[in-house]
């Protein structure tokens, strides 16, 4: 097809080709008719990005100067961020010109004083025409201001689209575009990327600077990652500080360079926002599409799964998705588990067993942990330590948690010469719920908190101190005995230690379990061991195998043992309700 090419579009060449098709004589002005109507012509030749307009061009859009918009760059700079262009509706189409030109139509936001500007909507319309080797050569278009009461249609949808803060897609319109993205590269075999990048440090920069500062900076981010895209590519706001990056035509040698580019973008200068400066570095994980995700689902799983890879390297670095059997193998136990603990939750299989705490000098028991068991339909158990963490990351610990704080209530109500110890994450305690829960029973049921003892993770507790600090206190006003466990694993120093003003310390069972043959382990035991008897705690050693390791324990002082040299003392607690070793049975 031979290109038409004028330099300009004239009164002339408007009155010309517009007298009889708006049946008006030849010496009406068709420009006043486009003014009148709130339209104005262009012709974009796209091989040299030149765009020239109607005369009226200026003053429908309400730029001062031609030269403005006197190429398609120029005038997409106008748009709102993340909306469809004319170059998306012609030059991304794939919709082939087969000789009378294809038509388009798109709407976007048009602003011409910036983003703090007005706004005006536009329908961009018109036809478009392929050069010699049939790709986009030349459009001949109009543009029409929107009527006013189309904007707030425009605007609701926009809103369902898009995140409210950043202003770039959200969470839902993102994995739509990424399915989309994932079905081209499917059916015409090419290749696309997904990248998931997230703020390094966010909570420091939250508490440095505040959350309002935090949130420019999130939309800081935003616009910076955007500023360095191609044109086609997606961004959308995927969690509070992660974004999801869609990057079509990128195969996976590539992606590596894409990463860099938005990571520098980011982190090259501080982003302004009104407290200040912020320095801020960008962590990506990124996937290779089709070849390791066939779904949104899978790639951003994929893609969040590498991006904790890439943290692990430190602030500001990029690391891509690598097929490995042994973490598939993994996941789909995860997902198994999962289903599992939802299914034994909603039909109450959720079970508890009594695990003996010895006194190291009698030998007799002196209480018993309370640890949680899922009761398979076919009489298998499964056991706390293979769905805990899952429970924690799937935010479904709160249940065990209520379930196993009933039934342990219910146990010492029943059997006053009973004392139990309680295993409760940092997640439930900031739960007012269980707190509330805990102080029901204990009304119901005097005494019973002299009787339980609750334990908090060391490693989880240093996170939050302050919180951890509250919650300890709040147990102890009621009565309660409060143990630290896995004690070593987060290496609290003493004055941590103190503040959490705990009453029990139980040795993390990791430096117990080879004590007898390593050294290190040895002086480490027995440092932590008097550190703790220095300020006034009883010692619990878990994880004791045999009778030398518990001898060992004794002579240093440790108060009580624990682990499978007594796991014939323990207490399981079947579903059927029967008494189990004189115990009444608990089911959940």
């Amino acid at each position: 097809m031979t290109e038409r090419q004028p330099d300009s579009i004239s009164g002339e060449q408007i009155r010309a080709s517009g007298a009889g098709r708006f049946g008006r004589p030849a010496t009406a002005n068709p420009a006043a008719i486009l003014d009148h109507l709130g339209w104005a012509a262009y012709r974009w030749t796209i091989a040299g990005d030149r765009l020239v307009w109607s005369d009226n061009a200026c003053k429908l859009l309400q730029v001062s100067n031609p030269s403005s918009i006197g190429t398609g760059a120029e005038f997409t700079a106008f748009l709102r961020k993340g909306e469809p262009s004319r170059v998306d509706a012609i030059v991304n189409s794939g919709i082939p010109d087969h000789g009378p030109g294809v038509e388009y139509s798109v709407e976007y936001a048009f602003q011409p004083g910036g983003a703090a500007g007005a706004t005006l909507w536009l329908c961009d319309s018109g036809r478009w025409f392929c050069g010699a080797d049939g790709r986009p050569a030349v459009a001949e278009g109009v543009v029409r201001i929107v009527p006013e009461r189309h904007d707030a249609d425009r605007q609701a949808e926009y809103n369902i689209r898009h995140d409210p803060l950043t202003g770039q897609l959200n969470r839902a319109a993102l994995f739509a575009v990424l399915d989309e993205t994932l079905g081209v590269a499917q059916r015409g075999q090419t290749h696309a990327c997904f990248l998931v990048a997230a703020v390094d440090n966010l909570a420091i920069i939250n508490d440095a600077y505040g959350f309002a500062a935090a949130d420019e900076m999130l939309i800081g981010v935003a616009g910076r990652i955007r500023d360095v895209m191609r044109t086609g590519d997606a961004l959308g706001r995927l969690s509070g500080n992660k974004f999801g990056i869609v990057v079509g035509n990128c195969t996976e040698s590539e992606m590596a360079a894409a990463a860099a580019r938005f990571i520098e973008a980011v982190s090259s200068d501080p982003i302004l926002v009104s407290e200040g400066p912020i320095p801020v570095s960008l962590s990506i994980g990124g996937v290779a599409l089709p070849r390791y995700a066939r779904s949104a689902h899978a790639a951003v799983v994929a893609a969040q799964d590498t991006l904790t890879a890439a943290r692990k390297k430190g602030r500001g670095h990029f690391a891509v998705y690598a097929h490995d059997a042994q973490r598939e193998a993994q996941r789909k136990r995860n997902i198994t588990i999962a289903d599992e603990l939802v299914r034994a939750l909603n039909d109450r299989r959720v079970g508890l067993a009594l695990h003996p705490v010895i006194d190291s000098r009698s030998g007799d028991v002196a209480f018993y942990e309370c640890l949680t068991r899922l009761h398979r339909p076919d009489g298998t158990v499964v056991p706390a330590s293979e769905f805990i963490d899952l429970a924690e990351r799937l935010g479904l610990v709160r249940n065990l948690d209520l379930i196993a704080l009933d039934a342990v209530a219910a146990m010492l109500r029943d059997d006053p010469e009973l004392t139990v110890s309680l295993n409760v994450s940092m997640v439930t305690a900031g739960d007012s719920a269980w707190y509330s829960r805990l102080n029901a029973h204990a009304l119901a049921a005097p005494g019973i908190t002299s009787r339980l003892i609750v334990e908090i993770t060391e490693t989880v507790a240093i996170n939050d101190m302050d919180s951890a600090v509250h919650f300890v206190q709040s147990l102890r006003d009621m009565g309660c005995t409060v143990a630290i466990d896995d004690f070593g694993a987060g290496f609290t120093n003493y004055r941590n230690m103190r503040a959490l003003n705990a009453d029990i310390v139980k040795i993390d069972g990791v430096f117990i379990r080879e004590l007898l043959s390593n050294p290190e382990d040895q002086i480490f035991v027995h440092t932590l061991v008097e550190l703790a008897r220095h300020g006034g705690l009883k010692v619990v050693g878990e994880w004791v195998e045999n009778e030398e390791t518990a001898e060992l324990l004794r002579q240093w002082g440790v108060d009580y043992l624990q682990g499978s040299l007594f796991a014939d003392r323990e207490i399981s607690s079947p579903l059927s309700g029967a008494d189990v070793g004189g115990r009444k049975a608990i089911s959940a």
